[in-house]
């Protein structure tokens, strides 16, 4: 569950836990972990960043999930980071709750 990697199963991962702890994030599919740790742990303590892959080219597909420590931080983070572009991406991010 520590890795930060995104190799993490995420079947294996509590992962509301707190409750509403997790955010989706639609991203450019050439946001790096890098980019989207630098931007997001200004909010609080991420206990994982996922980056969803194909299953046959590995590439990625544009879609992470942060998942915060609380769900007060990550209310924030959807707050502050909606509609945002980060590092040298000009995609705006699209953010959601995680259902």
């Amino acid at each position: 569950m520590q890795s930060m990697k995104g190799e993490t199963d995420p079947s294996k991962v509590k992962l509301d836990d707190p409750p509403y702890s997790r955010l989706f994030v639609l991203c450019s599919r050439n946001t790096t972990e890098e980019e989207l740790l630098s931007a997001f742990q200004k909010y609080g303590t991420i206990e994982q960043i996922w980056i969803v892959k194909d299953t046959v080219t590995k590439e990625p597909k544009g879609i992470t999930y942060i998942k915060f420590s609380k769900t007060s931080e990550a209310a924030l983070a959807l707050e502050e980071m909606n509609g945002c572009c980060i590092g040298s991406q000009s995609k705006p991010l699209t953010i959601k709750i995680a259902q």
